[in-house]
């Protein structure tokens, strides 16, 4: 899929166009589609969304990247089952996920956000520890 934008549109009226259109309903073929919940990481648009066919729903992360062409802003819309290649998903949305482990794509994503958070955490860790060594120095 490529990307869309909408003319004239800022970020926050991109995110508020991704965030509306990403709910619907089909009544007379029992679809429902609608976002659970949603936040903003640099330019990555986190979705929860929840979809339900007949009575049976599906918990998944879509992610919309957003982009700036000129003026315009714009998206590209990628759920995880296409392994977005973008890692900063909260870990809540993947732990909600409930039908992902017969995709391969979706399977190496997960990891692929644990351990980009295991690496923050690390990170903070480490830098926490730094503090505690370097601050009587700058005290």
């Amino acid at each position: 899929m490529g990307w869309y934008s909408t003319c004239g549109a800022n970020k926050k009226v991109i995110i508020k166009q991704c965030v509306s259109e990403a709910t619907w309903e089909n009544k007379e073929r029992g679809i429902k589609h609608e976002v659970i919940t949603h936040c903003l990481r640099g330019n990555c648009l986190w979705a929860l969304m929840k979809r339900t066919v007949n009575g049976e729903s599906t918990i998944y992360v879509c992610l919309y990247l957003l982009g700036k062409c000129d003026q315009d802003w714009g998206y590209k819309p990628m759920d995880m089952y296409c392994h977005p290649h973008y890692y900063s998903c909260p870990i809540s949305y993947v732990e909600q996920c409930n039908d992902y482990k017969n995709s391969e794509y979706a399977c190496n994503w997960v990891q692929g956000v644990k351990e980009y958070h295991l690496k923050q955490a690390i990170r903070k860790a480490k830098y926490e520890e730094a503090r505690k060594v370097f601050r009587p120095i700058f005290s």
